[in-house]
């Protein structure tokens, strides 16, 4: 069955009227059990290929950062979570939300460049504005409780402390921007191919009914 968006008045007498919650049970069992896997790829993992990218950018930062404090093996987990596997599923949720969530509902009363923008804004913060700003400030902490690194405590000496920072990002500020590029473009893809996966699968299926009441007539 093919979902429909009409106003109340257009509504066909036979039509099942689903609830919001309904609806998207319903778009979501169509894809989860759609044949071509290749139709619907964008729709089952493009959260997930999000979630990724940003993972792998926080474990960029990270990394780096824990170079430059010398941590060596201290703190893993305590600077891994925060900055790669925090963002990473906060990628997936919030773009499944925000964005995948209006396009299975077929919710396209915004432009659809304002969807992609969307989709650009929540990818780039998390995936490379989130893992800069914790990354940093987590492994310096680090840094002074295992003392593995120089560095005075931001509320004695701050200058000292920002400028530490500062040249360890100019290191890197032009990987840094390519990242964010590389980001946005990420996102602005995956957020294409749901759309285009789901008005694909929505037009087989409307030529598919009505196929059948075209043979079902004769």
């Amino acid at each position: 069955m093919a979902l429909l968006k009409s106003k109340i008045g257009e509504i066909p007498e036979d039509a099942i009227i689903l609830s919001e919650t309904d609806a998207l049970k319903h778009q979501m069992n169509i894809i989860k059990k759609w044949d071509k896997s290749s139709e619907v790829f964008a729709l089952r993992y493009g959260p997930y290929i999000l979630g990724a990218g940003a993972l792998l950018c926080g474990a960029f930062f990270n990394n780096y950062f824990r170079r430059k404090f010398l941590l060596g093996h201290y703190g893993v987990l305590a600077s891994y979570f925060p900055v790669c596997f925090v963002p990473g599923a906060a990628s997936t949720i919030l773009h499944s939300e925000v964005v995948l969530r209006k396009i299975v509902l077929m919710k396209f009363d915004e432009c659809p460049i304002c969807m992609e923008m969307r989709a650009v804004a929540v990818q780039a913060s998390l995936g490379v504005l989130y893992p800069m700003v914790v990354a940093p400030i987590g492994c310096a902490a680090l840094a002074v409780r295992f003392s593995t690194h120089d560095i005075p405590y931001v509320t004695e000496r701050p200058k000292e402390v920002l400028n530490t920072f500062r040249k360890m990002f100019k290191q890197i500020h032009t990987k840094t921007l390519y990242m964010f590029i590389a980001q946005a473009f990420l996102a602005s893809v995956v957020t294409y191919y749901e759309a285009s996966n789901l008005i694909n699968i929505s037009k087989t299926i409307s030529e598919q009914e009505e196929n059948n009441q075209n043979h079902l007539m004769r």
